[in-house]
């Protein structure tokens, strides 16, 4: 067991003067956590070192020290194939975040690692030119040649670097001094293609001298380069070409502002737009994706006196007929349920301005708004049947536990859902309150070993080597977990044959 102690299980003992307790010190925090479902890099995702030390020290460092049970920490240290496989998904995760502080603390306890190239991409993308030189500084492989070492053997972790898109991405957020290390380090210089195509975008950002110190020797731009920014203030742009007349000569524009105008929440001047001479009245053809582009935007505003005028309108029912011949007029119930939005979906349903609800259901329950869910559910005509799979799918690939008991669905359904998208804080729910249930069909789409790991340790006739090998396909991790499934089968004895070759 660790020694690792909670600072506040520290202080609570410390004034327990009744008992000699302190020894019970290491025994609580673990008690207390972490979750046994939270692997380190989902744990990654919170920003906390504090956290991901928890779950270092909480990790045994030995299959003999392992706890009873099954918990995502008794692999972390003791298995090395899981060991590379949890830091180099931790490294991506980090990446994206941003988050400096993090990426330092992963390299330090890990040796013979690897930072695979989405995370080095992700960091570019981000224009994280800190993290960059960082893996930089500690980079295991940048080395001289002739003094490469195999991965397994190498002090520190290895940056892989293959990409063209650092350079890409240095270069079009317009970092130019940040990025000129970049050009002098030798991983990337195979690279100058990525920048050369990139000048045009240095061009647009007016730096017309490091745009040229990227061309090749006598090379040169002939003359400098000119861009000009029209900003427009389109209320007031509107009103003068009211005024003045315009609008009743260019039938394009004003259909167009009627579009811009929804934006501004004018609705006084959509109203004077409509009724000039090139109104919709008079040419709905040109106006009706116009408008129905614009019922879209003012839906997605949250703008219901606005929505209700474009409905309202007759060009507006047009809309909402062509939309419903599209199979699309569901998007505006769907556009409200994204936010939350129970005004806007009463409006339209009073309008009639909706002809399903059951894209709009799922994506309140996806995102566990249980009261949207619940006057969706109030309101669903009798003639529209959603299956109790499609919406129980959506709760459990989101991990939403109380939206699966508010909708009663614990289901096998249920949990090859949860398994199939890494949500094993309600596999495990499920499997302890409906121990009966055994999934059959299982494709994990994000952290997968992880969810081996559960079914290894849960349902262990479902890991199988053409499973492992299905599962994998593709990953960066693809070769730690092979490995790691071909050490499992050697440690587990094969009774009177009843493994097959594949285990499987």
């Amino acid at each position: 067991m660790s020694h690792f102690q909670l600072r506040v299980v520290q202080i609570v003992l410390r004034h327990q003067t009744s008992a000699d307790i302190q020894h019970l010190g290491p025994l609580l925090s673990s008690f207390l956590g972490p979750s046994p479902f939270l692997s380190l890099p989902n744990a990654c995702e919170f920003g906390s070192t504090a956290l991901l030390e928890w779950i270092w020290e909480s990790s045994c460092i030995s299959v003999e020290n392992r706890s009873a049970g099954w918990s995502v920490h008794n692999y972390l240290r003791s298995d090395p194939h899981y060991i590379r496989s949890a830091f180099m998904m931790s490294t991506i995760v980090v990446a994206k975040c941003g988050d400096l502080k993090l990426m330092d603390w992963l390299l330090a306890p890990f040796s013979g690692c690897e930072v695979p190239v989405e995370a080095v991409e992700a960091s570019a993308s981000l224009g994280d030119w800190s993290i960059l030189k960082y893996l930089r500084d500690h980079d295991a492989g940048n080395r001289p040649p002739g003094q490469e070492e195999e991965l397994s053997t190498r002090a520190g972790n290895v940056v892989r670097w293959n990409t063209p898109k650092v350079l890409a991405h240095a270069i079009e957020q317009g970092f130019p001094n940040d990025a000129l290390w970049l050009l002098d380090f030798e991983p990337l210089r195979q690279h100058q293609r990525a920048v050369r195509n990139s000048i045009p975008k240095l061009l647009q950002l007016d730096m017309v001298e490091f745009a040229e110190s990227l061309l090749p020797d006598g090379k040169y731009f002939l003359s400098s380069q000119e861009y000009a920014l029209l900003c427009t203030d389109i209320p007031r742009t509107v009103e003068r070409m009211l005024d003045t007349g315009y609008l009743n000569q260019h039938e394009k524009v004003g259909a167009a502002a009627i579009l811009d105008l929804v934006d501004t929440e004018r609705l006084d001047l959509m109203q004077r737009v409509a009724s000039t001479k090139y109104s919709p009245l008079q040419h709905s053809k040109r106006w009706k994706d116009v408008w129905k582009d614009a019922v879209m935007r003012a839906c997605s505003r949250s703008n219901v006196e606005i929505v209700r005028w474009l409905i309202s309108h007759p060009i507006g029912q047009e809309a909402c007929k062509s939309l419903k011949e599209e199979n699309n007029l569901s998007c505006l119930l769907q556009n409200a349920a994204e936010r939350g939005d129970i005004a806007m979906m009463r409006c339209l349903e009073g309008l009639g301005a909706f002809d399903k609800y059951r894209d709009a259901l799922l994506l309140a329950v996806s995102k566990d708004d249980r009261v949207s869910a619940k006057w969706l559910l109030g309101h669903l005509p009798q003639s529209e049947h959603i299956p109790d799979y499609c919406v129980l799918h959506e709760a459990a690939v989101n991990g939403h536990l109380g939206m699966i008991q508010f909708l009663h669905g614990c289901t096998v359904f249920g949990l090859e859902s949860a398994l199939n998208h890494s949500e094993l804080r309600v596999a495990s729910w499920l499997n302890s309150h409906y121990p009966l249930l055994t999934p059959t069909r299982v494709c994990v789409a994000d952290d997968v070993f992880e969810v081996i790991l559960f079914l290894k340790f849960y349902f262990p006739s479902m890991v199988t080597r053409s499973f492992i090998r299905y599962q994998f396909q593709g990953e960066p991790n693809e070769d730690y977990c092979e490995e790691w499934f071909e050490e499992t089968q050697s440690r587990t004895p094969n009774l009177m044959g009843i493994v097959g070759n594949d285990a499987e």
